[in-house]
């Protein structure tokens, strides 16, 4: 019983001590979000592309960007048009 008092004193004299800051956050500017990865392997990639969140957002995922035109280069100057495969989601043909 000594114990579980002396844990309960340490706690709220712990909690006391404690002061709340508040931070002035600047207005989030969206960045666009690029996630993949492309490999020397001939398999077709997928590329995700969403623009990012605000701090205090709520939204459980990214915002998706849509109708996008994106192309893929190598260092042989070939050049691949991803095609969206859903919202946000590009896909090579694997041409390259």
């Amino acid at each position: 019983m000594n114990f579980n008092v002396k844990w309960f004193i340490i706690f709220i004299l712990a909690g006391a001590c404690v002061e709340r800051i508040n931070f002035s956050i600047p207005p989030a500017q969206f960045q666009t979000v690029v996630e993949g990865m492309i490999s020397d392997n001939p398999e077709p990639y997928t590329i995700k592309v969403s623009k990012s969140l605000n701090l205090d957002s709520d939204l459980p995922t990214l915002t998706a960007v849509e109708h996008a035109t994106i192309k893929l280069y190598d260092d042989l100057g070939n050049v691949e048009l991803l095609e969206e495969i859903k919202p946000g989601e590009y896909r090579t043909a694997g041409i390259i």
